[in-house]
């Protein structure tokens, strides 16, 4: 009888220690993060499909990393063109950089929207394109030449997207009014994104949604103030664990990343290689960075390799 009583006090206590583990109460864990440029990433005029009309492509608007190679892209100012630039050797002054126009399979230079999110996954690059529900393709794929594969269209425009696992996306959800950022994890297939489930993020500031990043069960977010400088960032770091929960509102940790004076440094996306965190910023001349932080339960990362499930 005694026995009995030990393992139901035990099992109280193991329930109580699970609910505790999951309980939205946690407060932030905030610190200030610094950060080292590794190497440039120039602007490129690129001649549109009438042949005639020039565009400079000069917002960077995100990266992701594949082995060791980082691909970035940049738009120009209409969103009417894009370039995808193929970075070798990135973390050293002396990167090789090939450029690429992103064109269809008919060799047209063709929009991808704004391109303000990307992931690899399976042999392609996937973008979020930001481009409204019902005008386009809310996500396409394109190889790693830079040609697009196919679209995708959702019921909203998308803003960022990260592979997670098992073929799923995390991609942006609608905005609501509750003071939580909201997030679906969905599917690609026949020219559609489908949701699977949803999670939420407490977050209402006056910030810019930037891209996002999934990386073992660490879910990345960045954003940016919306004010006349756009140099002050912060870098949202949730713990999704093996499984993300659906509906479940999610607690996290805060890291700020803000430039020096009052020049421009607007981090746009970030990826993990080499146990190192790697982000692309619009600056005053835009390129590739470090950055460094030091909490403690997010310092274990793992190196990024193809992602394929």
């Amino acid at each position: 009888m005694k026995s009995r009583k030990s393992k139901v006090l035990l099992s109280i206590v193991l329930v109580a220690v699970l609910l505790f583990s999951n309980s939205n109460t946690i407060p932030a864990q905030a610190e200030t993060g610094s950060y080292t440029r590794l190497c440039n990433v120039p602007d490129e005029e690129v001649t549109l499909k009438d042949g005639k009309t020039k565009v400079k492509c000069t917002n960077l608007g995100t990266m992701c990393i594949v082995d060791s190679t980082l691909y970035c892209i940049k738009t120009d100012s209409t969103d009417s063109a894009s370039v995808l630039y193929i970075i070798k050797n990135y973390t050293s002054s002396s990167a090789t950089i090939t450029k690429k126009t992103i064109k269809n399979k008919s060799g047209q230079v063709t929009s991808i929207g704004h391109g303000n999110g990307m992931t690899y996954y399976n042999g392609s690059i996937y973008v979020a394109t930001m481009i409204g529900s019902g005008s386009g393709s809310q996500i396409v794929r394109i190889n790693t030449s830079g040609v697009i594969q196919e679209g995708f269209t959702y019921n909203h425009s998308i803003s960022s997207i990260s592979y997670s696992r098992g073929g799923y996306f995390i991609v942006n959800g609608k905005q609501d009014t509750t003071g939580y950022r909201k997030y679906d994890v969905v599917s690609l297939a026949s020219g559609k994104a489908s949701r699977y489930k949803s999670f939420y993020v407490k977050i209402a500031d006056n910030r810019i949604s930037q891209d996002t990043h999934y990386e073992d069960g660490t879910f990345y977010i960045v954003r940016t103030v919306d004010d006349g400088n756009l140099n002050k960032n912060k870098l949202i770091i949730v713990d999704l664990s093996a499984t993300i929960v659906d509906g479940k509102k999610y607690s996290y940790d805060v890291v700020d990343i803000n430039g020096s004076g009052s020049g421009k440094f607007e981090i746009e996306s970030l990826d993990i290689a080499g146990g190192k965190v790697i982000a692309c910023a619009n600056s005053g001349t835009d390129g590739i960075f470090k950055l460094s932080y030091s909490i403690a339960k997010i310092q274990i990362i793992t190196p990024v390799l193809n992602r394929v499930g």
